[in-house]
Protein backbone atom coordinates (compact mmCIF):
# COMPACT_ATOMS: atom_id res chain seq x y z
CA UNK A 1 0.00 0.00 0.00
CA UNK A 2 1.35 3.54 -0.71
CA UNK A 3 2.39 5.97 1.82
CA UNK A 4 -0.53 7.32 2.52
CA UNK A 5 1.03 11.26 2.13
CA UNK A 6 1.73 10.20 -1.35
CA UNK A 7 -1.16 8.47 -2.20
CA UNK A 8 -3.33 11.60 -4.29
CA UNK A 9 0.46 12.46 -6.02
CA UNK A 10 0.42 8.60 -7.00
CA UNK A 11 -2.99 8.36 -7.75
CA UNK A 12 -2.72 11.94 -9.83
CA UNK A 13 0.32 10.27 -11.77
CA UNK A 14 -1.48 6.99 -13.15
CA UNK A 15 -4.95 8.85 -13.37
CA UNK A 16 -2.26 11.46 -16.27
CA UNK A 17 -1.30 8.28 -17.83
CA UNK A 18 -4.46 6.88 -18.75
CA UNK A 19 -5.40 10.71 -19.83
CA UNK A 20 -2.40 10.26 -22.53
CA UNK A 21 -3.01 6.92 -23.56
CA UNK A 22 -6.47 7.94 -24.27
CA UNK A 23 -5.11 10.66 -26.12
CA UNK A 24 -6.98 13.34 -23.70
CA UNK A 25 -5.07 16.77 -23.92
CA UNK A 26 -7.52 18.68 -21.98
CA UNK A 27 -8.60 16.57 -18.67
CA UNK A 28 -9.44 17.25 -14.84
CA UNK A 29 -8.23 14.33 -12.58
CA UNK A 30 -10.31 13.33 -9.84
CA UNK A 31 -8.69 10.65 -7.57
CA UNK A 32 -10.39 8.88 -4.68
CA UNK A 33 -7.68 8.68 -1.64
CA UNK A 34 -9.99 6.04 -0.01
CA UNK A 35 -8.39 2.74 -1.11
CA UNK A 36 -10.17 -0.82 -0.32
CA UNK A 37 -8.44 -4.29 -0.18
CA UNK A 38 -9.72 -7.28 -2.12
CA UNK A 39 -11.13 -10.69 -0.88
CA UNK A 40 -7.69 -11.77 -0.88
CA UNK A 41 -4.44 -10.87 0.13
CA UNK A 42 -2.79 -9.77 -3.26
CA UNK A 43 -4.32 -6.64 -4.44
CA UNK A 44 -5.11 -2.82 -3.42
CA UNK A 45 -7.87 -0.85 -5.14
CA UNK A 46 -8.50 2.23 -5.61
CA UNK A 47 -10.90 4.10 -8.35
CA UNK A 48 -10.60 7.96 -9.84
CA UNK A 49 -11.87 10.06 -12.68
CA UNK A 50 -10.59 11.56 -16.25
CA UNK A 51 -12.51 14.46 -17.47
CA UNK A 52 -12.28 15.34 -20.59
CA UNK A 53 -12.98 19.29 -20.43
CA UNK A 54 -13.33 19.36 -24.08
CA UNK A 55 -16.14 16.75 -24.23
CA UNK A 56 -17.33 16.83 -21.07
CA UNK A 57 -17.01 12.51 -21.21
CA UNK A 58 -15.81 10.79 -17.65
CA UNK A 59 -13.83 8.07 -17.58
CA UNK A 60 -14.21 6.03 -14.55
CA UNK A 61 -10.99 3.90 -13.82
CA UNK A 62 -10.47 1.30 -11.36
CA UNK A 63 -6.63 1.14 -10.13
CA UNK A 64 -5.36 -2.08 -8.76
CA UNK A 65 -1.89 -1.73 -6.67
CA UNK A 66 -0.05 -4.03 -4.97
CA UNK A 67 -0.17 -4.27 -1.16
CA UNK A 68 3.25 -4.48 0.81
CA UNK A 69 3.91 -7.61 2.81
CA UNK A 70 7.07 -8.92 4.51
CA UNK A 71 5.81 -12.39 3.67
CA UNK A 72 4.43 -12.48 0.15
CA UNK A 73 6.22 -10.40 -2.98
CA UNK A 74 3.14 -10.25 -5.19
CA UNK A 75 5.70 -8.55 -8.06
CA UNK A 76 5.35 -11.41 -10.59
CA UNK A 77 1.17 -12.01 -10.16
CA UNK A 78 1.26 -8.44 -11.44
CA UNK A 79 3.51 -9.13 -14.42
CA UNK A 80 1.31 -12.08 -14.82
CA UNK A 81 -1.58 -10.07 -15.10
CA UNK A 82 -0.16 -6.99 -17.46
CA UNK A 83 0.45 -10.01 -19.60
CA UNK A 84 -2.55 -10.49 -20.00
CA UNK A 85 -3.67 -7.20 -20.72
CA UNK A 86 -1.03 -6.32 -23.21
CA UNK A 87 -0.18 -9.78 -24.64
CA UNK A 88 -2.60 -12.52 -24.39
CA UNK A 89 -6.10 -10.99 -24.70
CA UNK A 90 -4.63 -8.82 -27.41
CA UNK A 91 -4.03 -11.62 -29.47
CA UNK A 92 -7.06 -13.95 -28.90
CA UNK A 93 -9.21 -10.20 -29.83
CA UNK A 94 -7.15 -10.02 -33.18
CA UNK A 95 -7.72 -13.68 -33.96
CA UNK A 96 -11.74 -12.96 -32.88
CA UNK A 97 -11.58 -9.88 -35.23
CA UNK A 98 -9.97 -12.01 -38.28
CA UNK A 99 -13.26 -13.95 -38.60
CA UNK A 100 -16.58 -11.60 -39.44
CA UNK A 101 -18.76 -14.92 -38.86
CA UNK A 102 -18.11 -14.59 -34.97
CA UNK A 103 -21.56 -13.21 -34.09
CA UNK A 104 -20.96 -13.78 -29.86
CA UNK A 105 -16.94 -13.04 -29.07
CA UNK A 106 -15.36 -13.35 -26.42
CA UNK A 107 -15.13 -9.65 -24.96
CA UNK A 108 -15.91 -10.37 -21.40
CA UNK A 109 -13.02 -7.98 -19.55
CA UNK A 110 -12.76 -4.65 -18.54
CA UNK A 111 -11.01 -2.24 -20.79
CA UNK A 112 -7.09 -1.82 -20.03
CA UNK A 113 -5.84 1.52 -20.02
CA UNK A 114 -2.17 1.39 -18.65
CA UNK A 115 0.03 -0.39 -16.10
CA UNK A 116 3.33 -0.44 -14.55
CA UNK A 117 5.41 -3.19 -13.82
CA UNK A 118 7.36 -3.88 -10.43
CA UNK A 119 8.43 -1.75 -8.40
CA UNK A 120 6.13 0.70 -9.35
CA UNK A 121 3.14 -1.64 -9.65
CA UNK A 122 -0.04 -0.64 -10.72
CA UNK A 123 -2.73 -1.71 -13.63
CA UNK A 124 -5.41 0.76 -14.45
CA UNK A 125 -8.40 -0.50 -16.31
CA UNK A 126 -12.08 0.72 -16.64
CA UNK A 127 -14.35 0.70 -13.22
CA UNK A 128 -16.88 -1.59 -14.07
CA UNK A 129 -19.12 -0.14 -10.79
CA UNK A 130 -20.49 3.07 -12.34
CA UNK A 131 -22.19 0.83 -15.50
CA UNK A 132 -23.57 -1.31 -12.88
CA UNK A 133 -21.53 -4.47 -12.60
CA UNK A 134 -21.23 -5.65 -9.01
CA UNK A 135 -19.80 -8.82 -7.29
CA UNK A 136 -22.41 -11.76 -6.53
CA UNK A 137 -22.55 -11.80 -2.69
CA UNK A 138 -19.42 -14.42 -1.98
CA UNK A 139 -21.41 -15.92 1.12
CA UNK A 140 -24.01 -17.48 -1.16
CA UNK A 141 -24.52 -20.33 -4.07
CA UNK A 142 -24.85 -19.51 -7.69
CA UNK A 143 -28.08 -19.59 -8.74
CA UNK A 144 -29.00 -21.67 -12.18
CA UNK A 145 -29.14 -18.51 -14.33
CA UNK A 146 -25.55 -17.36 -13.38
CA UNK A 147 -23.86 -20.75 -13.81
CA UNK A 148 -25.37 -21.04 -17.00
CA UNK A 149 -23.74 -17.00 -17.95
CA UNK A 150 -20.25 -18.43 -16.18
CA UNK A 151 -20.10 -21.67 -18.12
CA UNK A 152 -20.96 -19.56 -21.38
CA UNK A 153 -18.51 -17.38 -21.35
CA UNK A 154 -15.74 -19.69 -20.27
CA UNK A 155 -16.77 -21.49 -23.41
CA UNK A 156 -16.21 -18.38 -25.65
CA UNK A 157 -12.83 -17.91 -23.62
CA UNK A 158 -11.19 -21.28 -23.99
CA UNK A 159 -12.18 -21.93 -27.20
CA UNK A 160 -10.60 -19.06 -28.40
CA UNK A 161 -7.08 -20.69 -27.34
CA UNK A 162 -7.79 -24.18 -28.60
CA UNK A 163 -8.90 -22.00 -32.02
CA UNK A 164 -5.33 -20.67 -32.48
CA UNK A 165 -3.64 -23.70 -31.44
CA UNK A 166 -5.11 -25.34 -34.36
CA UNK A 167 -4.75 -22.64 -36.91
CA UNK A 168 -1.44 -21.24 -35.75
CA UNK A 169 0.25 -23.78 -33.25
CA UNK A 170 3.44 -21.67 -33.65
CA UNK A 171 1.55 -18.88 -32.63
CA UNK A 172 0.02 -20.72 -29.72
CA UNK A 173 3.44 -21.83 -28.26
CA UNK A 174 4.44 -18.26 -28.75
CA UNK A 175 1.79 -16.52 -27.03
CA UNK A 176 1.73 -18.94 -23.96
CA UNK A 177 5.48 -18.93 -23.79
CA UNK A 178 4.84 -15.51 -22.34
CA UNK A 179 2.68 -16.90 -19.51
CA UNK A 180 4.85 -17.65 -16.45
CA UNK A 181 2.84 -19.91 -14.08
CA UNK A 182 2.64 -17.77 -11.02
CA UNK A 183 0.32 -20.28 -9.23
CA UNK A 184 3.42 -22.75 -8.98
CA UNK A 185 5.79 -20.51 -6.99
CA UNK A 186 2.77 -20.39 -4.16
CA UNK A 187 1.99 -23.80 -3.49
CA UNK A 188 4.04 -24.15 -0.72
CA UNK A 189 1.26 -21.62 0.68
CA UNK A 190 -1.27 -23.10 -1.17
CA UNK A 191 -0.95 -26.42 0.09
CA UNK A 192 -0.55 -25.73 3.82
CA UNK A 193 -4.49 -24.04 3.39
CA UNK A 194 -5.77 -26.76 1.40
CA UNK A 195 -4.54 -29.16 3.99
CA UNK A 196 -6.56 -27.36 6.86
CA UNK A 197 -9.37 -26.85 4.81
CA UNK A 198 -9.64 -31.19 3.70
CA UNK A 199 -8.87 -32.02 7.30
CA UNK A 200 -11.65 -29.59 8.17
CA UNK A 201 -14.35 -31.33 5.95
CA UNK A 202 -13.14 -34.49 6.65
CA UNK A 203 -14.04 -34.28 9.97
CA UNK A 204 -17.62 -34.64 8.88
CA UNK A 205 -17.19 -37.77 7.33
CA UNK A 206 -18.16 -40.57 9.39
CA UNK A 207 -16.47 -43.86 9.38
CA UNK A 208 -19.47 -46.38 10.12
CA UNK A 209 -22.78 -44.16 8.14
CA UNK A 210 -20.40 -43.24 5.31
CA UNK A 211 -18.23 -46.09 4.85
CA UNK A 212 -17.35 -45.16 0.81
CA UNK A 213 -16.85 -41.47 1.26
CA UNK A 214 -14.72 -42.23 4.21
CA UNK A 215 -13.07 -44.86 2.55
CA UNK A 216 -12.45 -42.90 -0.60
CA UNK A 217 -11.00 -39.77 1.46
CA UNK A 218 -9.89 -41.17 4.28
CA UNK A 219 -5.84 -40.99 2.83
CA UNK A 220 -6.47 -37.70 1.53
CA UNK A 221 -5.61 -35.49 4.55
CA UNK A 222 -2.04 -37.31 5.15
CA UNK A 223 -0.88 -37.12 1.58
CA UNK A 224 -2.47 -33.71 0.40
CA UNK A 225 0.59 -32.34 -1.11
CA UNK A 226 1.20 -35.94 -3.04
CA UNK A 227 -2.62 -35.77 -4.16
CA UNK A 228 -2.81 -31.70 -4.95
CA UNK A 229 0.65 -31.42 -7.16
CA UNK A 230 -0.76 -34.71 -9.22
CA UNK A 231 -4.47 -32.83 -9.44
CA UNK A 232 -2.68 -28.91 -10.04
CA UNK A 233 -0.27 -31.17 -12.92
CA UNK A 234 -1.76 -31.17 -15.76
CA UNK A 235 0.20 -33.86 -18.94
CA UNK A 236 -3.14 -34.15 -21.57
CA UNK A 237 -3.57 -32.66 -24.93
CA UNK A 238 -6.61 -30.55 -24.22
CA UNK A 239 -4.39 -27.93 -22.81
CA UNK A 240 -5.68 -23.74 -23.08
CA UNK A 241 -5.20 -20.80 -21.61
CA UNK A 242 -7.24 -20.30 -18.31
CA UNK A 243 -8.34 -17.94 -16.09
CA UNK A 244 -6.62 -19.73 -13.12
CA UNK A 245 -8.12 -18.23 -10.31
CA UNK A 246 -12.11 -19.05 -11.10
CA UNK A 247 -14.43 -18.30 -8.55
CA UNK A 248 -17.46 -15.71 -7.64
CA UNK A 249 -15.42 -12.73 -6.67
CA UNK A 250 -13.15 -12.57 -9.78
CA UNK A 251 -16.74 -11.85 -11.91
CA UNK A 252 -19.06 -9.17 -12.48
CA UNK A 253 -22.20 -9.45 -12.64
CA UNK A 254 -24.59 -6.99 -14.48
CA UNK A 255 -28.42 -6.95 -14.47
CA UNK A 256 -31.46 -5.24 -16.11
CA UNK A 257 -33.98 -2.58 -14.38
CA UNK A 258 -36.04 -5.94 -14.12
CA UNK A 259 -33.18 -7.40 -11.89
CA UNK A 260 -32.51 -10.15 -14.45
CA UNK A 261 -28.76 -11.47 -15.59
CA UNK A 262 -27.83 -9.41 -18.59
CA UNK A 263 -23.82 -9.95 -18.82
CA UNK A 264 -20.63 -11.02 -17.46
CA UNK A 265 -17.06 -9.79 -16.47
CA UNK A 266 -14.22 -11.83 -15.73
CA UNK A 267 -11.59 -9.94 -13.72
CA UNK A 268 -8.13 -11.09 -11.73
CA UNK A 269 -6.10 -12.55 -13.89
CA UNK A 270 -3.35 -12.90 -11.92
CA UNK A 271 -2.97 -16.56 -11.65
CA UNK A 272 -3.41 -17.12 -15.94
CA UNK A 273 -1.70 -20.02 -16.83
CA UNK A 274 -2.24 -23.15 -19.47
CA UNK A 275 -3.70 -26.09 -18.32
CA UNK A 276 -7.16 -28.37 -19.10
CA UNK A 277 -10.68 -26.06 -19.05
CA UNK A 278 -11.71 -28.32 -16.80
CA UNK A 279 -9.82 -26.74 -13.71
CA UNK A 280 -11.25 -23.43 -14.22
CA UNK A 281 -14.86 -24.76 -14.58
CA UNK A 282 -14.37 -27.02 -11.62
CA UNK A 283 -12.90 -24.23 -9.63
CA UNK A 284 -15.96 -22.38 -10.05
CA UNK A 285 -18.71 -25.53 -9.99
CA UNK A 286 -17.37 -26.59 -6.66
CA UNK A 287 -16.58 -23.01 -4.92
CA UNK A 288 -19.71 -22.01 -5.85
CA UNK A 289 -22.35 -23.71 -7.01
CA UNK A 290 -24.95 -26.05 -4.54
CA UNK A 291 -25.50 -29.35 -4.16
CA UNK A 292 -28.97 -29.57 -6.57
CA UNK A 293 -26.54 -28.25 -8.99
CA UNK A 294 -24.07 -30.62 -8.56
CA UNK A 295 -26.78 -33.18 -10.25
CA UNK A 296 -26.90 -31.39 -12.71
CA UNK A 297 -23.55 -31.02 -13.92
CA UNK A 298 -24.19 -33.20 -17.14
CA UNK A 299 -26.44 -30.20 -18.16
CA UNK A 300 -23.69 -27.19 -17.24
CA UNK A 301 -20.80 -28.87 -19.20
CA UNK A 302 -23.56 -29.12 -22.14
CA UNK A 303 -24.27 -25.54 -21.66
CA UNK A 304 -20.16 -24.67 -21.78
CA UNK A 305 -19.84 -27.31 -24.74
CA UNK A 306 -22.67 -25.49 -27.14
CA UNK A 307 -20.88 -22.06 -26.04
CA UNK A 308 -17.27 -23.60 -27.42
CA UNK A 309 -18.44 -25.17 -30.36
CA UNK A 310 -20.30 -21.98 -31.68
CA UNK A 311 -16.59 -19.90 -31.20
CA UNK A 312 -14.92 -22.56 -32.61
CA UNK A 313 -17.81 -22.72 -35.44
CA UNK A 314 -17.37 -19.19 -36.18
CA UNK A 315 -13.89 -19.19 -36.05
CA UNK A 316 -13.36 -22.11 -38.95
CA UNK A 317 -12.95 -24.90 -37.06
CA UNK A 318 -14.65 -28.04 -35.84
CA UNK A 319 -15.36 -28.25 -31.85
CA UNK A 320 -15.94 -32.15 -32.29
CA UNK A 321 -12.42 -32.58 -33.88
CA UNK A 322 -10.57 -30.74 -31.57
CA UNK A 323 -12.37 -31.24 -28.02
CA UNK A 324 -14.96 -33.45 -28.33
CA UNK A 325 -17.74 -33.46 -25.94
CA UNK A 326 -16.91 -36.62 -24.26
CA UNK A 327 -13.37 -35.69 -23.93
CA UNK A 328 -14.95 -32.94 -21.55
CA UNK A 329 -16.47 -35.30 -19.30
CA UNK A 330 -13.18 -37.65 -19.52
CA UNK A 331 -11.27 -34.86 -18.62
CA UNK A 332 -13.69 -33.89 -15.72
CA UNK A 333 -13.39 -37.11 -14.51
CA UNK A 334 -9.90 -37.37 -14.33
CA UNK A 335 -8.82 -33.48 -13.39
CA UNK A 336 -11.74 -32.24 -11.50
CA UNK A 337 -10.09 -33.01 -8.40
CA UNK A 338 -8.18 -29.77 -8.67
CA UNK A 339 -11.77 -28.01 -8.33
CA UNK A 340 -12.67 -30.02 -5.41
CA UNK A 341 -9.89 -29.38 -3.18
CA UNK A 342 -9.94 -25.58 -4.14
CA UNK A 343 -13.60 -25.37 -3.62
CA UNK A 344 -13.12 -27.00 -0.13
CA UNK A 345 -10.19 -24.30 0.53
CA UNK A 346 -12.58 -21.17 -0.93
CA UNK A 347 -15.20 -21.54 0.87
CA UNK A 348 -13.30 -20.63 3.60
CA UNK A 349 -12.90 -17.59 1.79
CA UNK A 350 -16.28 -17.33 1.14
CA UNK A 351 -17.58 -17.77 4.15
CA UNK A 352 -15.50 -15.85 6.48
CA UNK A 353 -16.11 -11.77 6.20
CA UNK A 354 -13.06 -10.41 4.92
CA UNK A 355 -12.96 -8.03 7.34
CA UNK A 356 -12.29 -10.29 9.54
CA UNK A 357 -8.84 -12.09 8.01
CA UNK A 358 -7.86 -8.70 5.69
CA UNK A 359 -6.82 -6.45 8.89
CA UNK A 360 -3.64 -9.04 9.07
CA UNK A 361 -2.74 -7.65 5.60
CA UNK A 362 -3.56 -3.95 7.01
CA UNK A 363 -0.94 -4.57 9.51
CA UNK A 364 1.82 -5.36 7.89
CA UNK A 365 4.22 -4.57 11.37
CA UNK A 366 2.09 -7.35 13.13
CA UNK A 367 4.60 -10.36 14.34
CA UNK A 368 4.32 -12.98 12.09
CA UNK A 369 3.50 -15.43 14.96
CA UNK A 370 0.53 -13.59 16.14
CA UNK A 371 -0.80 -13.89 11.85
CA UNK A 372 -0.47 -17.46 12.21
CA UNK A 373 -2.20 -17.63 15.39
CA UNK A 374 -5.23 -15.54 14.44
CA UNK A 375 -5.48 -17.40 10.71
CA UNK A 376 -5.44 -20.62 12.78
CA UNK A 377 -8.13 -19.84 15.37
CA UNK A 378 -10.40 -18.00 12.85
CA UNK A 379 -10.03 -21.28 10.58
CA UNK A 380 -11.08 -23.81 13.79
CA UNK A 381 -14.19 -21.91 14.08
CA UNK A 382 -14.91 -21.91 10.37
CA UNK A 383 -14.44 -25.74 10.64
CA UNK A 384 -16.74 -26.05 13.46
CA UNK A 385 -19.79 -24.16 11.61
CA UNK A 386 -22.84 -25.64 10.18
CA UNK A 387 -22.14 -23.57 6.34
CA UNK A 388 -18.94 -24.87 5.89
CA UNK A 389 -19.32 -28.34 6.86
CA UNK A 390 -22.83 -28.62 4.83
CA UNK A 391 -20.82 -27.24 1.48
CA UNK A 392 -17.78 -29.42 1.91
CA UNK A 393 -19.82 -32.09 2.58
CA UNK A 394 -21.61 -31.92 -0.94
CA UNK A 395 -18.23 -31.27 -2.45
CA UNK A 396 -17.07 -35.06 -1.77
CA UNK A 397 -19.78 -37.15 -2.13
CA UNK A 398 -20.27 -35.58 -5.74
CA UNK A 399 -17.01 -35.91 -6.06
CA UNK A 400 -17.41 -39.78 -5.38
CA UNK A 401 -20.63 -40.39 -7.20
CA UNK A 402 -19.21 -38.33 -10.35
CA UNK A 403 -15.80 -40.73 -10.49
CA UNK A 404 -13.52 -38.24 -9.27
CA UNK A 405 -12.38 -40.00 -6.21
CA UNK A 406 -12.38 -43.62 -6.69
Amino acid sequence: MCDPGNIKENLNGILKSVAEKLNIENYELVPDETGNYGDGFASHFYTGQVKNKDTGKIINVAIKKSPSSKEVDFSGLFRSEIAFYKEVFPRLSSLQKEHPTLSKPFVNIPEYFCSQPPPLTYIAMENLQPLGYTMYDKAKTLDPSHLKLIFTVYGRFHACSFVLKEQNPEGYKELTDKIVDEFSKLLNIVIAQIESSFKGAFRNVHEETEKDLYEKTKNIPDNIKEVFLKAYNYDGKFDCIIHGDCWSNNMLFKYTCENELEDLKLIDFQLLRTSTPVHDLSSIFYSGASKKDFDKLTEYLQVYYKSFEETCKGMGVDAHKIFPFEKLIEEWKKNALFGVLMGIYLWNMKLLPKERFQFLVKDPDMPKEKKKQIWKDMMEEMYRSEGYQEKTKAILVHAVEFGILD
